[in-house]
């Protein structure tokens, strides 16, 4: 990962996670309100209309309409990076006919390019800007998209694998208006060949370290109708402002330990113990 100058307006923090405070991955947020707000959260005054279908300024979403939350977590000695996305949605879309055209759907995308170059530099002679793409609850077994295409076949990437773990909660209307929790943990890659024969073997694995600065790019699918074919995609809200879709061009910073972080850590810690002691009184 580089250490440079923006491309975009932005530059985005990445929390940093003690060993013992990693998020697991299992759908729920609990374990990430460890985390203070800021800097850490990109919520709807931050998000951009890139397709301009609704003709939105950014921090203009109305949030009956759709409501969003990003943090994105790394830890050092795991080498992972931590994805936690919350969505309102006043209608979720899951009726495609092809169980592959995720992007029918409602569907959240996470968009890496660990090695900081430029969309038009990404999945040249070798991949270097990948995307993690989810369509839930699944079709015919069908949720999870790996991306660039030519290694989208990859069963070694698949959640549930050592790079790759993902998981989703919902309250509310399942296929109505309700709030969706997805939550990523992944290895973040350098590179690997262009070639689904060789890019185990070819993978570059990044070093995550504190102070880099990697590209990433988090979009929502939002297509707010319930027939199932189309192509047109009435609602995308992206962290970039476009054209490009999984360009991942904005600035993230792999942050330093917070203090009020591992203030939180403590107090969450202190408040379990003590939970235990108060229970452990009346057994």
């Amino acid at each position: 990962a580089g250490r440079s100058a923006a491309h975009l307006e932005d530059i985005f923090f990445i929390v940093q996670f003690p060993d013992e405070a990693v998020p697991t991955i299992d759908g729920s947020h609990a374990d990430w309100e460890i985390v203070p707000t800021n800097p850490y959260t990109i919520g709807n005054d931050k998000i951009y209309d890139p397709s301009q279908r609704h003709e939105a300024a950014r921090g203009e979403l109305d949030a009956s309409n759709i409501n969003i939350r990003h943090r994105v977590g790394w830890n050092d000695t795991f080498n992972k990076l931590y994805f936690a996305t919350e969505v309102f949605d006043n209608f979720h879309k899951t009726n495609r006919e092809d169980p592959g055209k995720f992007f029918k759907d409602d569907a959240w995308e996470v968009n890496v390019n660990a090695d900081h170059t430029h969309q038009d530099e990404q999945n040249q002679t070798v991949a270097n800007g990948f995307a993690w793409k989810f369509a839930v609850p699944p079709i015919e077994n069908a949720f999870f998209f790996f991306r660039p295409g030519a290694l989208k076949g990859l069963t070694w990437q698949v959640p549930g694998t050592q790079y790759t773990d993902f998981a989703y909660t919902f309250t509310g209307e399942e296929f109505g208006e309700g709030t969706y929790f997805y939550e990523l943990a992944i290895t973040p890659f350098l590179s690997m060949p262009l070639d689904e024969a060789s890019s185990l073997d070819g993978l570059v694995v990044a070093d995550l370290e504190e102070g880099d600065i990697i590209h990433v790019q988090i979009d929502i699918s939002d297509p707010d109708d319930d027939a199932p074919t189309g192509n047109v995609v009435k609602g995308f809200w992206s962290t970039e402002p476009g054209p490009y879709s999984g360009a991942a061009n904005t600035d993230f910073v792999l942050a330093e330990m917070d203090p009020q972080l591992l203030g939180n850590v403590t107090a969450t810690a202190v408040e379990t113990d003590s939970w235990g002691r108060i229970k452990a009184q009346f057994r």
